[in-house]
């Protein structure tokens, strides 16, 4: 008997040693990954399989193969595809490192631009519904339209909120700051400094919620998901999202 589940056997092995699967939409049995010869989609192919010999007569050992087999490669699937989303959807932090030092000033200035608001504890309940895209959406381009853009070696050297004319920090801080009085999480509120592609820094406001990134960009009109800004610049450093004093090194940073 247990010759007839050979074919079977082979198949899950497959699974198990099959490479990280790309992204695909949730289908109505759960998540899939990849395509043809994905750690789901020979799952699945056994399944039915399995499904159409039928339990009966198959021994102890081979049910407990089944299982071992089949859970084993939908953990590899479902983790692969948290790595796969998660590296493309959020600006990733992984060391700790000095602040800019205007923001040393500028937290001197605005000591509570840099401490935890009331809604420090929502950082992970954050989710971007169409009311809060639009507010962002709007922020965006308010502040956008309301700062002169000076260049950045024409601009002063502090951070400041809505001043008349500034630089991207000042366009920045003052996103930052319009979204914490409406009570955003201080978490949730990320300055960011990226490297354009000739070399010169630029700061973002990186919006953390629960599905992905984005950014509000005074060099940009909408809101833009992180792994449309990653493509575009190189991470550098990034305000931390337990404590607004402090800062890490970006991925890709230096």
């Amino acid at each position: 008997m247990p010759g007839r589940f050979d074919g079977m056997q082979r198949i899950l092995r497959r699974a198990v040693a099959s490479n990280t699967p790309r992204l695909l939409p949730v289908s109505r049995d759960g998540v899939r990954c990849g395509g043809t010869g994905s750690r789901c989609e020979l799952f699945s192919v056994a399944l039915a399989r399995f499904r159409g010999l039928g339990i009966r007569g198959i021994s102890m050992r081979s049910r407990c193969f089944l299982i071992v087999a089949t859970s084993a490669s939908c953990v590899l699937c479902l983790l692969g595809e948290q790595s796969a989303y998660s590296s493309a959807a959020r600006i990733l932090a992984t060391e700790p490192t000095l602040p800019p030092l205007a923001f040393t000033f500028f937290c001197a200035k605005y000591p509570a631009e840099c401490s935890k608001n009331a809604y420090a504890r929502l950082l992970d309940d954050v989710e971007l519904t169409p009311d809060r895209q639009q507010e962002l959406q709007r922020i965006n381009a308010n502040v956008n339209a309301t700062i002169a853009a000076l260049p950045q070696d024409e601009s002063s050297e502090q951070w400041r909120i809505a001043p008349s004319n500034g630089d991207c920090n000042d366009f920045a801080v003052t996103k930052r700051h319009q979204l914490l009085a409406r009570g955003w999480p201080t978490g949730s509120l990320l300055l960011a400094e990226v490297a354009l592609p000739d070399g010169k820094h630029h700061l973002v406001l990186a919006v953390r919620a629960k599905e992905v990134d984005v950014d509000l960009d005074n060099r940009h009109a909408r809101i833009r998901p992180w792994a449309e800004v990653s493509a575009e610049y190189r991470p550098v450093r990034v305000q931390s999202a337990r404590d607004p004093k402090m800062w890490a090194k970006a991925d890709g940073g230096s």
